[in-house]
């Protein structure tokens, strides 16, 4: 035993003269050499070499000296050398309502993409691949986790995109010659589910949104549901519309994928805002008319 233990002695001796005498040939290696270089491990001489033994990392100092490596140092990367991976490719702008196209997974901003479609283009603007020949909103889906790390990446951006939503609503209003009720709405109050906030119940769940009036109307066979006229957030989605239908028709929520939804005859995209489909579908309509949208069974193509 006390033969293998000099031994195993002799063999670690000799390798921390072996790094010793690398690191001693580099006369700049504190400003010359890259990190691998400046690493050396630490061996105890009271300990065997095994597997479990604990490794430090060292860096050489310009003096001949040692100092354990710092492991907790932050990695800094400009914004810049990702930008291309969080700017939309058809306004070259940082994404606004991310949404992601599933069947190439390319990211764009929501109203980019669904102008796109508006168009009449069926393919994805970046990759040129078809989504779908007749219905390529249907193949497009919000990309929160994209958005999230959009807005942690770029301080400032869902600030500014919001003061733009808020400039924009007010000129729409005084344009129509209404009055532009400014709300005060604290930043925490965005971010609660509770029904009833302690300050304003409104806040919670869209009640403080703008509001409108939707009309549906039923074709081909299916039954006019009991409250045909509903009263909205204008963030409302076409899925939320067809959730509702399918929970008072079917007493199932999870059926709304056996609807279509359609304005003035044609397909409305499963994440279609209100908002967006009075601007776009319903624009030539006089202002307060109700949002008529009519449902059909769906139909594969």
């Amino acid at each position: 035993m006390g033969s293998k233990s000099r031994s195993g002695a002799e063999k670690r001796s000799k390798k921390r003269k072996e790094i010793k005498k690398e690191l001693s040939d580099d006369d700049d290696v504190e400003m010359k050499s890259p990190p691998s270089s400046r690493v050396k491990l630490e061996v105890d001489d009271d300990q065997p070499c095994s597997s479990h033994s604990t490794i430090i990392p060292m860096v050489k100092r310009g003096d001949g000296s040692s100092r354990p490596m710092d492991t907790r140092k932050e990695f800094v990367l400009p914004l810049e050398k990702i930008n291309g991976q969080i700017t939309c490719s058809v306004c070259g702008g940082y994404f606004i309502e991310a949404t992601t196209v599933t069947e190439c997974l390319h990211t764009f901003c929501k109203s980019c993409i669904l102008a796109h479609f508006e168009e009449g283009h069926t393919h994805c603007p970046k990759c040129d691949m078809t989504i779908h020949q007749s219905h390529p909103s249907h193949y497009v889906s919000f990309d929160r986790t994209m958005q999230d790390i959009v807005h942690k990446l770029v301080p400032g951006l869902l600030h500014e995109e919001t003061e733009r939503r808020k400039e924009h609503r007010a000129a729409r209003r005084k344009a129509a010659g209404k009055e532009d009720i400014v709300k005060e709405i604290k930043e925490d109050d965005h971010a609660t589910n509770r029904c009833y906030p302690d300050d304003d119940p409104r806040l919670s769940h869209h009640r403080g949104d703008d509001q409108l009036i939707v009309r549906l109307i039923p074709e081909r066979g299916l039954d006019p549901v009991s409250r045909p006229v509903v009263r909205t957030s204008h963030m409302t989605t076409i899925n939320t519309l067809k959730r509702y239908l399918s929970l008072i028709m079917w007493n199932d929520s999870s059926k709304y994928n056996q609807l279509d939804i359609f304005c003035n005859g044609e397909l409305m995209g499963r994440d279609y805002s209100m908002r967006f489909i009075q601007i776009t579908k319903w624009r030539h309509h006089k202002a307060g008319t109700a949002l008529a949208l009519t449902y059909r069974p769906h139909i594969e193509f």
